[in-house]
């Protein structure tokens, strides 16, 4: 699940990336959000990375952006997908239960309010296919 894959990074990042690091791993989650990849600084995206996912470990509120605070965190990820899926993806709505495949990346992120940023690990999965969705 979302929630075992994020904690088993934020536990021992160390571990987590020797055991599942570039390697192919299907997760179940919750559709919180659904877009095009804006690539850092405007730069432009491949096409096998032209969409993202974000799944999250709960049905949540799907209008909340990623990092948004809630009451109870809810772990997420972040899945690319290729421009091919995109009929896929347009039929995925928010609060969906999905099956996500793809390579699994640990990638380090700034969060935190200007000037007080922390650096933390975050999930992303690159390549990947919707397998199912309830």
């Amino acid at each position: 699940t979302v929630e075992q894959l994020s904690e088993e990074f934020s536990s021992n990042e160390v571990r987590a990336e020797k055991v599942y690091g570039g390697k192919e791993v299907s997760v179940v989650g919750y559709v919180a959000r659904v877009q095009k990849n804006r690539g850092e600084d405007g730069a432009q995206v491949k096409d096998e990375e032209y969409y993202v996912v974000w799944i999250s470990s709960a049905p949540g509120d799907p209008r909340l952006p990623p990092g948004a605070s809630l009451a109870r965190p809810l772990a997420r990820i972040k899945c690319l997908f290729a421009r091919t899926e995109a009929d896929t993806l347009a039929k995925l709505l928010p609060r969906q239960e999905v099956v996500i495949r793809g390579s699994c990346h640990p990638v380090s992120v700034q969060v935190g309010p200007a000037g007080r940023e922390v650096e933390r690990t975050e999930v992303e999965m690159r390549g990947c296919k919707v397998v199912s969705v309830k």
